[in-house]
């Protein structure tokens, strides 16, 4: 007969806390990127557009981008493969599916 290959710890496990949140406007801000983070939108750019401001995300025909937060109908936030964030138009961008 085999021995198992695998042992198992008797030892109780370790409960890691939760950080602390800084304020409760960070908080709001972190539930309300991650509530729109897990509804796993993908959205796909229909044109390019160039960044012109900080906060922006350049973002070319065809790429598929997690949508993070839809604020209005005019710009969407989002994540490119790259891990990069930024707004890109709305009107840019096609809903295609869920991740």
């Amino acid at each position: 007969m085999k021995k198992p290959s695998v042992h198992f710890s008797t030892a109780s496990p370790t409960v890691i806390p939760p950080a602390p949140r800084a304020d409760e406007s960070d908080e709001e801000d972190y539930d309300q990127s991650q509530a729109n983070a897990e509804t796993g939108e993908i959205a796909v750019a229909l044109y390019d557009f160039n960044a012109d401001g900080e906060d922006e995300l350049t973002v070319v025909e065809g790429e598929k981008l997690e949508v993070l937060e839809r604020d209005g109908d005019e710009w969407w936030k989002c994540r490119n493969a790259k891990g990069y964030e930024g707004v890109v138009p709305a009107q840019y961008l096609e809903v295609c599916c869920w991740s």
